[in-house]
């Protein structure tokens, strides 16, 4: 039988030139992505050096960043010189190279920091330590960075008012980069801390809300040009932020501006289901012509609840016209959840869309059961 080797020491953590040294020595390098896109597998000798770097992570992260459990998460300038070092030579090793990301990132979150992030990642823990381009998140009042504040708000540990003094010095632009960086979701701000293990698209849907409302306020103050540009920039962006466009929009029908988003914008953020809240209370906004337009051309599905929210918006007529033809085109039955709002819709239907309805019960179709019973008062 082989004897089992003990692990190494640790070893010496106690300066920040140690500290450096050490990672020096132990940093797995990330290794050349493969015909598929992702790093070639490891050789055995590669892997070994793999769970040795794991091991010295294990050891070195409670002598380094203690084991005290934080009720929040911790400033930068909160740590010790040594261990802002350590968090940042952290930073620097490859995502592929730690052999439990999750764990290590659930550790670090325990302890007050923040999440390792992918490789070229700048929204996570790469942020936290400083390598990142610097944003109004980091900008600093009372000696408290802007993330920081807006996480406690969301936390309910600071008021609101707080939140909205210490961004009562910021100008247009850096509120909009703000809140752009926010709801893409730098620091984890688009979730709750700590984050749930089981979270649910209603949960995601909760914290996302909550942030866009402590966000819309200090949205207020830019100008009508502003909006108006920063909508223009997503929309030519390669990846656009659709929650911050759904927000400037917001906030230009809550100014009587005209709203400049084209309308396929608009409807690929209405139905991202995180924004569905902040949606309902766009559309709200609109005339009613402009509403009706946007939800009539959002696509219904069988498969999920996306769209659906929308409709109890619709004057009667027009909300008959839009779930009849939905049901007139799915090829599949409906789930459960949709099932449940197609029951709660048709119960407001007058006597001619229930007409509509049973013609359409006697062609038969994935949903003709489901229809007849919503038709009978059946749950």
């Amino acid at each position: 039988m082989k004897k089992r080797q003990d692990p190494e020491p640790l070893p010496d953590l106690s300066s920040v030139a140690a500290i450096r040294s050490a990672f020096e020595r132990r940093r797995p390098m990330s290794k050349p992505a493969g015909s598929d896109g992702f790093p070639e597998e490891p050789t055995p000798e590669e892997y070994a050096k793999l769970e040795a770097f794991a091991r010295f992570v294990r050891g070195a992260i409670p002598l380094v960043l203690g084991t005290e459990t934080a009720d929040a998460p911790r400033a930068l300038s909160t740590w010790s010189v040594e261990q802002r070092t350590f968090l940042e030579e952290l930073t620097k090793v490859p995502e592929e190279a730690h052999l439990d990301v999750h764990s290590l990132s659930a550790t670090l979150s325990k302890l007050g920091a923040i999440d390792v992030g992918p490789n070229g990642d700048d929204r996570y823990l790469r942020r936290y330590v400083g390598l990142a381009e610097p944003s109004g998140l980091e900008h600093e009042v009372d000696g408290r960075p802007l993330w920081l504040t807006l996480r406690l708000c969301l936390m309910g540990r600071l008021a609101r008012s707080e939140w909205l003094r210490s961004v009562a010095a910021l100008d247009g632009p850096a509120r909009i980069d703000l809140a752009r960086r926010a709801t893409d979701d730098a620091y984890q701000l688009m979730r709750r801390w700590p984050r749930p293990l089981d979270l649910t698209p209603e949960i995601e849907r909760e914290d996302a809300t909550q942030l866009y409302d402590l966000l819309l306020p200090a949205l207020e103050m830019i100008s009508t040009a502003e909006r108006r540009a920063a909508i223009a920039k997503e929309e030519a962006a390669e990846r656009p932020n659709e929650s911050l466009l759904l927000l400037l929009s917001l906030g230009q029908a809550n100014q009587g501006e005209p709203v400049t988003a084209r309308p396929e914008s608009l409807i690929s953020a209405l139905t991202l289901f995180t924004n569905t809240t902040i949606g309902v209370r766009f559309a709200r906004s609109l005339p009613a012509d402009g509403r009706r337009a946007l939800i009539s051309a959002i696509e219904l599905v069988p498969n999920n609840l996306v769209g659906w929210e929308y409709l109890e918006l619709l004057e009667p007529q027009d909300r008959q016209r839009t779930v009849i033809g939905a049901l007139a085109g799915f090829k599949r039955a409906a789930r459960p959840g949709v099932v449940a709002r197609v029951s709660r819709l048709i119960q407001t239907f007058d006597d001619a869309g229930r007409a509509e309805l049973r013609t359409l019960v006697a062609k038969g179709g994935p949903n003709a059961k489901a229809i007849d019973a919503a038709l009978n008062g059946q749950s």
